[in-house]
């Protein structure tokens, strides 16, 4: 079986100096265990995916910003019929922060939630009291690593406001109650396996 991981051309923006690419470290401790497996940047053209029999989505990391490409990418892989984990409803699904709403349906408590549909007209202030919050974040609904997330407060929003309506001409965006213990604790990632 051919196997591939599926990563992103590195242009520095996502990685540390001083640690050690982890998508290698996996590839050779994988080799080592028998498996026939490499790499390939999802977006490059020359890249063969018919030989390969199985796709691991591991550090795809600009797709958000090429999410229309990633969407397209997506759909050659499926009608390649190459087998993707995960699959590719799920990818798709988890790409867009909108899958709050699924989740809150199905019953499981989410942080409160007001998205911004593309050219909503933006006021921060009035978010302030909807979610009875002295800070807000707001960050489009399809991101990563930070992109375009800004941390609201009183002092800033009226700033914040015009920039923010230029981006909402662009693109979704979500805008929640700042939850300090993030800041202060982090956040947890939740991996499930079978």
């Amino acid at each position: 079986m051919n196997i591939v991981l599926v990563t992103y051309q590195d242009k520095g923006a996502y990685h540390a100096i001083n640690v050690q690419n982890e998508d290698d470290k996996l590839i050779d401790f994988l080799k080592s265990k028998g498996l026939n497996i490499t790499k390939e940047i999802w977006n490059d053209d020359e890249v063969n995916w018919e030989n390969y029999d199985l796709a691991v989505i591991k550090s795809p990391w600009d797709y958000f910003n090429l999410i229309e490409d990633f969407y397209t990418w997506l759909a050659k892989i499926e009608s390649k019929k190459i087998r993707l984990l995960n699959p590719i409803d799920i990818v798709k699904w988890n790409a867009d922060k909108h899958y709050l709403h699924d989740i809150e349906k199905a019953g499981l408590k989410v942080t409160p939630s007001i998205f911004l549909t593309k050219r909503d007209k933006v006021n921060l202030q009035e978010y302030f009291a909807t979610f009875q919050a002295e800070k807000i974040i707001v960050k489009p609904a399809v991101s990563g690593g930070s992109k375009n997330t800004f941390k609201v407060t009183a002092a800033n929003a009226d700033e914040l406001n015009e920039k923010l309506n230029s981006l909402t001409e662009i693109e979704d965006f979500i805008v929640q109650p700042f939850l300090t213990e993030i800041e202060e604790n982090g956040e947890w990632s939740f991996i499930f396996f079978g």
